[in-house]
């Protein structure tokens, strides 16, 4: 028999282990597919409408169910939940998301809108789980991105340099680089190669993933209280604030560099810039700052590359418009439902004249173009009064350099809202925002 000590340490270990887990396979695109037939649109097999069932859907509700059963944490999510709904601003929220699952029952592919939807439900949960849970420490948590980090980083170089995967699917979620005919390739030294994916659906998803926990791990650093390396002996140094934000930029910027990502590019750049002006600004002017960040990643941002490629003679910019104005003009078909989570691909082209530009059949790229195709104005809303919300209870709160970094990403692509690894990213950072990356 176990005393009650050796029971609690081992609880911990438990939960602690899971945690992990679920960050190394956050960036995972492994997965079980079935019901394939429902994802054809006029005779094409569209990926983003085949149900899925992923790893890290797994490790979330093992994570919560294993949660449960402790007495202790059953205590402090009740609270928590009373807490919330002792605010009506809560239950109006509650009752909008509940809206938008209803909604999904009216969606041209209600399989996989209803699933998504109780995805999301399932994410708001464990979210709400590791919030409450007393064995998460900031420790953890940074040893699962770091973990990840290094891992994905390998995943890439290695496929970078041999042109294969790694390991078979199974192992990691490894796209199979060297038989697919739609694969993202580049021209280095003379010669076509195929970026780097990593574990995830895309190489642009492989350099958000890095930039994101590095500017996670980079803020936790440039925050803690450590010795300046004049008080450092030499073999000490490695402690330096200075070296180990280095020593995480470093395989950032490998990756970057063999994915080709402009976007997550971008979104480095940003966040960097924002991390080192932060410490000398209030909370409030972060917030003013985040403000006008995303008035224009998400809204002036559009405008902008629909007049460039009006201008400029570019295949890329003409397709990236085309979706995008598809994408509104698929909302103003359904305002008020949208067409159900995630289902934009399947009418993607509905508007679309030269469907050319959409022959892969993506989704917009943007992702506040997708939100509103897919949930109308009642998603609009939601997302109005979550937003409202988070700023009237974080009002003193400055804002994660990871969430920043995600506005570039945000708008210039889609995948934060169309992929698993995108959403759990959202939550990662939402986390962030609510003091976790805080907790002792």
């Amino acid at each position: 028999m176990f005393s009650i000590t050796h029971q609690q340490k081992l609880v911990k270990i438990i939960a602690q282990v899971l945690l992990v887990a679920w960050l190394i396979y956050l960036p995972v695109n492994l997965f079980w597919k079935f019901d394939i037939d429902s994802a054809y649109v006029n005779g094409r097999l569209v990926d983003y409408l085949i149900p899925k069932i992923f790893v890290t859907d797994i490790l979330m509700v093992s994570f919560v169910l294993f949660n449960l059963t402790q007495k202790k944490f059953r205590h402090q999510i009740a609270t928590t939940l009373k807490n919330l709904f002792i605010d009506p601003s809560w239950l109006v929220i509650t009752f909008f998301f509940i809206l938008l699952g209803l909604g999904q029952f009216f969606a041209g592919h209600q399989l996989i809108a209803t699933m998504t939807w109780m995805r999301l439900l399932l994410i708001t949960v464990f979210g709400l789980t590791v919030f409450n849970s007393q064995s998460i420490t900031k420790l953890v948590i940074n040893l699962g991105l770091g973990l990840s980090i290094l891992i994905q980083t390998g995943l890439g170089l290695w496929q970078f340099f041999k042109q294969i995967p790694l390991a078979p699917y199974w192992v990691l979620g490894e796209s199979r680089i060297n038989q697919v005919i739609d694969i993202a390739k580049f021209v280095w030294q003379g010669q076509e190669r195929v970026l780097a994916y990593g574990s995830t659906a895309h190489p642009n998803i492989l350099a958000g993933v890095a930039v994101v926990f590095g500017l996670w791990l980079m803020e936790l650093v440039t925050k803690s209280k450590l010795c300046p390396p004049s008080k450092l002996n030499p073999g000490q140094l490695i402690l330096s604030p200075l070296i180990l934000q280095w020593l995480i930029l470093s395989p950032i910027i490998l990756v970057l560099i063999i994915t080709q990502s402009w976007s997550a590019g971008l979104g480095l750049l940003i966040g960097w810039s924002w991390l080192k002006l932060n410490s000398n600004r209030s909370a409030q002017t972060n917030q003013k700052a985040f403000s006008f960040l995303i008035l224009v990643f998400l809204f002036v941002l559009p405008f902008i590359i629909h007049l460039t490629a009006l201008q400029w003679s570019s295949h890329s910019l003409a397709r990236r418009d085309y979706l995008n104005q598809s994408g509104l003009s698929v909302w103003q078909n359904q305002p008020i439902l949208g067409v159900g989570l995630s289902n934009i691909t399947a009418h993607i082209e509905e508007p679309v004249i030269n469907t050319e530009v959409v022959r892969f059949v993506q989704p917009p790229h943007q992702a506040g173009l997708v939100w509103l195709s897919e949930t109308g104005l009642i998603g609009l809303f939601l997302t109005y009064l979550l937003i409202k919300q988070l700023i009237r209870t974080h009002r003193q709160t400055s804002i994660p350099t990871c969430l920043v970094a995600l506005l570039p990403i945000a708008g210039l692509d889609h995948y934060l809202l169309t992929t698993q690894t995108g959403l759990l990213l959202l939550l990662l950072t939402v986390l962030s925002l609510i003091k976790l990356n805080h907790k002792q």
